[in-house]
């Protein structure tokens, strides 16, 4: 049988593995090196997560823009109604602030998406943009029309822009609803 030692080595030994001094030097060495990543590869995943947050944010932010357009789109409808049935003028401010809200809120929502660089979602906004631009000349007309006696005609204009007015608060809900599902970071999913 042959001594342990005389055994012919394969690998070259390190001298600084010869002692226990060394060994101990390179043991915290790895120590080190493996906190070192620990705390990059954190740092590298605390900034993909503050990414995903922002980007969510940002997308939370138009979908509530949305939500108020559709909001004041419903109200300027409802007030215009009311206001045809009962003729009373204190309405009309309401009425034009709702319709010009919910104007001032989309422009705000497409001014976002033009920044973003989302250039499909740009497209069904500005073809919302401008069904809320005819609801707006609509409820004028309406009001117009009440304004100079004419009840009648300002209730057959509503009738005409009922479906309109009915697909307009379709496609408003549609985008709120897209913009408030969407997550930029599949890895993220359950955070939007």
């Amino acid at each position: 049988m042959r001594n342990a030692r005389s055994i012919p080595r394969m690998w070259p030994t390190l001298a600084l593995l010869s002692s226990v001094r060394g060994r101990i030097i390179i043991g915290f060495g790895l120590l080190i090196i493996i906190i070192a990543a620990g705390a990059g590869g954190s740092a590298w995943w605390v900034r993909e997560y503050q990414v995903a947050m922002s980007e969510t944010g940002e997308h939370a932010a138009i979908a509530d823009l949305l939500q108020d357009a559709r909001f004041q789109v419903t109200l300027a409808d409802l007030l215009l109604e009311r206001y045809v049935v009962t003729g009373n003028d204190g309405i009309v401010p309401a009425i034009q602030s709702s319709t010009a809200t919910s104007i001032d809120s989309l422009a705000e929502a497409v001014a976002q998406k033009e920044a973003r660089g989302d250039e499909d979602e740009i497209a069904t906004l500005n073809e919302i943009t401008v069904a809320l631009t005819l609801f707006a000349e609509t409820a004028e007309q309406v009001i117009g029309l009440v304004e100079s006696g004419d009840v009648e005609g300002a209730r057959g204009a509503m009738e005409a822009a009922a479906p309109q007015i009915r697909q307009l608060g379709i496609q408003v809900s549609a985008a709120a609803d897209i913009e408030a599902v969407t997550c930029p970071h599949k890895r993220y999913h359950r955070l939007c």
